[in-house]
């Protein structure tokens, strides 16, 4: 058993080292260790591993296989934080492929293990996963509440900012704007200049002046509002965007 588990280690930091080819070695080795000594949950963990390897690997039907014996094992053994990291990998695996219903499904059950167990670090990544998911459905109210739910998770725990589960870029934002007001301020500028709605609201105001600057040009009537045209016109394309996007 010792061997079997010093076997996973060295898996676990093999594919940290991106030597997955070497991981999947080690893991398969380990694997038949625990076959032979009968520990199942040893088993189930090391092929829950092995279905983290193949995914990355783009082998997708074949992690899904093992992860689908793990979860067996896990429900034998009554491992449920096992079963729930599981069924996030694959809800993970699932969302990447566009089986978005299939990977609602995964991530539910995954929150509500994780709910049950007390895990609320697992429960905000979850959180997070199904926010992004809920987005790429075009759900997108629901996927505002459930990103907010994640973020008052981590808040609670005190999590420090660099270990936080968010982009690289969004990190850097932060503490940019951490350093005083003008550092704010300057973000919500950009935010506000870098929107969608914005970005269609001052297309819509460049197509609308070269297609009708003429007609402008040789009515004074319209010549004299034309400002208020202008941000008529733009209103109305941000507003048909945010309906669409909405939707």
């Amino acid at each position: 058993l010792g061997k079997a588990n010093t076997l996973r280690a060295i898996g676990d930091v093999l594919q940290f080292l991106d030597r997955r080819d070497e991981a999947l070695e080690h893991y398969d080795r380990a694997l038949k260790l625990y076959e032979q000594v009968g520990d199942n949950l040893g088993k189930a963990n090391t092929l829950r591993a092995i279905g983290d390897v193949l995914q990355f690997l783009a082998r997708r039907d074949e992690a899904l296989e093992r992860y689908d014996t793990a979860l067996k094992l896990y429900e034998q053994v009554g491992a449920n934080l096992g079963k729930a990291n599981t069924l996030q990998a694959i809800g993970r695996m699932q969302q990447t492929l566009m089986q978005f219903e299939a990977a609602l499904n995964n991530y539910q059950r995954a929150l509500h293990l994780y709910q049950e167990i007390g895990d609320r670090w697992s429960e905000a990544i979850t959180l997070q996963n199904l926010a992004t998911l809920y987005h790429q459905m075009g759900r997108v109210r629901e996927g505002f509440v459930t990103a907010y739910q994640a973020n008052s998770i981590l808040e609670n725990l005190e999590v420090p900012l660099s270990v936080m589960p968010y982009p690289n870029w969004l990190k850097q934002s932060m503490r940019f704007a951490e350093q005083g007001k003008w550092q704010l301020t300057l973000l919500i500028i950009v935010g506000v200049l870098t929107s969608p709605f914005w970005l269609s609201f001052l297309g819509a105001i460049l197509l609308w002046r070269m297609t009708f600057g003429r007609l402008f040009a040789t009515q004074p009537i319209l010549r004299k509002w034309r400002y208020g045209l202008y941000a008529l016109f733009g209103l109305v394309i941000v507003l048909l965007v945010a309906w669409i996007y909405m939707k």
